[in-house]
């Protein structure tokens, strides 16, 4: 029930994987009346079950659940995607509180400080791209970024196939001679000029916190569910329709159970999905921990995800009066 005190809350719920969010963001949002909107970009496609550690059908039961199973992995769907959407579902109810749940970053950003205004390229480019990094080699698509903007190419890895078509094909939309780098400047300027992006709204950020030596045993063990829950089954599926080749399956889990297909892996399964899981959680870590990579830091609070839940949730409902 609303607090006429009170603004509704827009509340993210972040940290590395694995860490609890989800159970916590339940808990949370049961306790507030409140509804979740998932910020996680492998849990957004309907397809991808068993290896996207999405809600139980018991926690999608207790309280209501935005943008899971989402869209088919067969769709293009970005961060201006679900920053669209997410903003179209805070507007068709302003006075239910939401929390905003998981670990991809760019929904995140995207949603709490908005998307660089940047038209999407026609079909035909991003085609042309895939065939020349087929032909070519990511290296040598890696090599003209750098020679188109530096700056871009330095904060892409050589391997990043999707990150790399994506600035080239944006690159295509800009006019000529101009940079990522300057278009992020002039959307970053008109942002400030503008003042709070949800004036309506009390927005906070609670974050999970876990070193690697206790998320390690978190991670073999669901991993382990994920493998004993056919996941392995899953993928093939996946493959058999002719999804294999699809951005989506190159997320952590799915990409390894691919590599195990073609014979590539140097180790077992489970440990390259472990291996894997913590990579993206030291990667998870470190963006959430930027002190620009949310923008209410003001109305922030970090708790440790083993020892704090308690106190976690008292905080999160417990919002200052507006």
């Amino acid at each position: 029930m609303a607090d006429l005190n009170h603004k509704p809350q827009l509340l993210f719920v972040v940290g590395p994987t694995a860490s609890g969010k989800t159970a916590l963001a339940v808990e949370i949002a049961e306790r507030m009346g409140a509804e979740i909107i998932s910020a996680d970009s492998v849990q957004i496609y309907s397809e991808l079950k068993i290896g996207s550690a999405r809600p139980s059908e018991e926690e999608l039961s207790r309280v209501k659940h935005h943008l899971v199973g989402h869209v088919s992995v067969a769709a293009d769907y970005t961060a201006g995607d679900f920053e669209r959407e997410a903003r179209e579902i805070l507007a068709r109810n302003p006075t239910k509180s939401y929390l905003v749940v998981g670990g991809s970053g760019f929904y995140v950003q995207a949603l709490e400080k908005g998307m660089y205004p940047i038209f999407k390229a026609d079909e035909g480019v991003r085609n042309e791209l895939e065939a020349r990094a087929d032909k070519l080699g990511l290296e040598g698509l890696h090599r003209e970024l750098e020679e188109r903007d530096p700056e871009a190419a330095r904060k892409i890895a050589p391997q990043d196939r999707y990150r790399i078509i994506r600035a080239l094909e944006i690159l295509t939309t800009l006019e000529p001679g101009q940079k990522l780098s300057q278009v992020r400047e002039g959307f970053e300027q008109a942002r400030r000029s503008k003042g709070e992006r949800f004036p309506d709204r009390l927005v906070r950020t609670l974050t999970l916190q876990l070193e690697r030596e206790r998320l390690e045993p978190r991670v073999r063990l669901r991993t382990r569910k994920m493998l004993q829950a056919g996941l392995e089954a899953e993928v093939g599926e996946l493959v058999g329709k002719g999804f294999g080749e699809r951005p989506a399956l190159q997320s952590v889990g799915y990409r390894e159970v691919l590599q195990s297909r073609l014979g590539t892996l140097e180790e077992s399964l489970e440990e390259a999905i472990v291996r894997g899981t913590l990579r993206l959680a030291k990667k998870q870590r470190t963006w959430f921990g930027r002190t620009d990579a949310l923008a209410s830091s003001l109305n922030s609070a970090s708790f440790d995800a083993e020892r704090d839940l308690v106190a976690a949730v008292n905080w999160a409902i417990s919002a200052p009066a507006t």
